[in-house]
Order: structure tokens, then sequence, then C-alpha cells
């Protein structure tokens, strides 16, 4: 069997000057609200918050502009190159990528990019598609491993402006090996997913698990250590009984995240 890596994170602490530029840039030239857990800026538009380490969401930066909806129909959002360059720029400008790892072993990559969503229209007589936001998000991988959460990942969604109207950035400032474990192979966690659920008097037979992966998970902090698990995703769909006398094929689809190592 292999092993693969625990990962202690520490997220940074952001101080009043370099929030407040991070908020000017934004357009918010409020007064700072600051707590021992958070800080944060509004006005009568926008509003700022960062959480600071020790919080739930410690090192997560959200910013929201309240006069424009994601659904809004306007101009054509901003072109995908624009809203890449402009993202990228703000991350480095305000030191909010990661610092490179002094350990060899741990293998850090963040890749960004921009796709445009569009809506889809009708009149009454006839559909057409229409443009509404540019959004720019983050993969963010460990040794190989994607890292998902809301700790783990950055996205944008711009209008028709470079500033966009929210802001989810959620990443650690330093990275470490907290220690090494053995991993469980996959067949071996679907097998133990597959008795523990069938056991349960209040479950529907499984009818089968697909799209299994492996990802570390970087969810809220909940004390101790801020560590980064490694956990395999697998969507289960269940038998549904009542669904196969109505002649419906498909049964319930849920997603189960079980611990990947030992």
């Amino acid at each position: 069997m292999s092993n693969i890596l625990i990962f202690k994170i520490k997220p940074q602490r952001l101080d009043n000057d370099r929030f407040i530029k991070i908020a000017q840039q934004l357009g918010i030239e409020s007064k700072i609200i600051e707590t021992e857990d958070a800080i944060a800026v509004y006005d009568s538009k926008r509003a700022l918050a960062y959480a600071q380490p020790g919080a739930r969401f410690g090192g997560f930066l959200f910013f929201t502009n309240q006069t424009q909806s994601i659904g809004d129909l306007d101009s054509k959002p901003l072109s995908t190159e624009i809203a890449k360059a402009w993202t990228e720029k703000f991350l480095f400008q305000h030191h909010l990528i990661p610092k490179e790892p002094r350990e060899p072993k741990i293998k850090f990559q963040l890749k960004m990019q921009c796709f445009s969503n569009e809506a889809k229209l009708f009149d009454g007589k006839k559909r057409k598609s229409q443009w509404i936001t540019t959004n720019a998000y983050s993969q963010i991988y460990l040794n190989g491993i994607l890292v998902c959460g809301p700790r783990g990942r950055v996205r944008m969604i711009f209008k028709n402006n470079e500033i966009p109207i929210m802001i989810h950035c959620g990443i650690w400032s330093e990275i470490e090996i907290f220690e090494e474990r053995e991993l469980i192979p996959e067949n071996v966690a679907i097998e133990s997913l597959k008795a523990n659920l069938t056991g349960r008097k209040d479950t529907n037979q499984i009818s089968d698990i697909s799209n299994v992966r492996l990802s570390y998970f970087a969810g809220e902090y909940t004390g101790g250590p801020d560590l980064l698990h490694p956990y395999y995703f697998m969507d289960v769909e269940f038998e549904d009984k009542r669904g196969k006398k109505m002649g419906i094929t498909k049964g319930i689809k849920q997603m189960i995240c079980i611990n990947a190592t030992k």
C-alpha cells in the first residue's frame, strides 16, 4: 500500500494597511471594523471581510457588490482574458498567493481559469442566449491531488467592469508536512462504504457508485492543528423502489466523502 501526506496550513493575519489597500482597489473608502476574529469594511454598495487565523474560516477573503446581480441582463461582460489578468495581478499584488513551500516533498500548483456564463432567454416565441457573467476560478493541486472546499479555492465573478462583483478567496499563506499516513486503496474504500450503507435499515440499496475522486478538503477550522486531510468523494446512486414502479430508471444521487487514510 502507498502512503499520502497530511498537510498543516497557516492562514496569514491581514493587517490594517494591507486590508485598506485591498478595499481601496475595490472602491471602498469607509472606516474599518475590526474584531479578534475578523476585519471588515463596507459602504452603501459594497462589503469586504476577511477572517483572521483562528476563526472558523480563517484566511477567507470575501467581497460583494450589492448594486449588481449575477443574473442582471446588461451589456456584454468583461472578456475572459482581461478577467484572468486582473485576477492574477490582484492575487500577486496583495500577496494572497501561498508562499513557495520550503519542503521539497510539497509540490504546490495553482491554475487560474476563466469562462463566460450565459443565460437562456425566452420571449414567448423564440429562445436566445445572452452572456451575463465572466467567471474566474482556481484549480489548486498538492502533489498532483486536487484541493477542494471553501478554504481551498479562488472564485471571482465579473460583469462589464474590471472590478468583480464577487470575490471568494480562501487560500492559506504557508503549508508544511504534518505527518504521513497509509492511503486506503480506492477499491477498499468503495467496498467499505457499501458495507456501511447496506447495513443501515433507513437506507435504500446502492445501485451505483461513480466518479470517485481523491481530494484534499479545506473546510472550516474546528480547533487544534489546521490540517488538510485527503478524502474520497463518490457519487452514490440509491435504488428508488417507488420510482421503479413508475418507470423511473435512475435513483436518488448523493455525494458522499470518506476518509482516505488509516
